[in-house]
This record gives structure tokens, sequence and C-alpha cells, in this order.
């Protein structure tokens, strides 16, 4: 199992990760980096899924704009 984060729009492949944490951080550290707008508009355009070993999609972890719920629930929850 694995994790890809994929651009919806162009439909490419953005990076992969062995796990989603791995992934999450990732995003985190993109985000971070720009501002509100910025971070929701490039969110907007990704969804992130986990992967089989085969690289055939199992899942869509979270799409869009909901990824914001993934990346900061740990930091809220402090």
């Amino acid at each position: 199992m694995g994790y890809e984060i994929w651009d919806r729009y162009e439909r490419a492949l953005v990076a992969d990760f062995d796990t989603e944490d791995q992934a999450l951080d990732h995003l985190r550290g993109r985000v971070r980096t720009m501002n509100a707008e910025a971070a929701a508009a490039w969110l907007d355009r990704l969804q992130l899924v986990r992967v089989t070993d085969d690289g055939n999609t199992a899942q869509v972890v979270s799409v869009g704009v909901a990824l914001f719920t993934p990346l900061f629930e740990p930091t809220l929850a402090h």
C-alpha cells in the first residue's frame, strides 16, 4: 500500500509516499509557505488516494479543500 497526491485538473501525479502521514506532512509543509487564499486554491486541485502495491487506486482519502481537515486536525487538537 502507498499514498499518492494527484492534481485533479491536470490529471498528473504530484508525489507518492509510503504512508499517509508522509503525504500529509508533505502537504502541510507546502501549505505553510502559502497565504490562505493560495493554499485553498492549490489544495482544491488535489486529491489524496491510497493505492495498492500494484498501483491501483484502493480509496480516495480526501479531495480538494477537504484536505485542510486531515492536515491540521493534529494541530487543532493540542
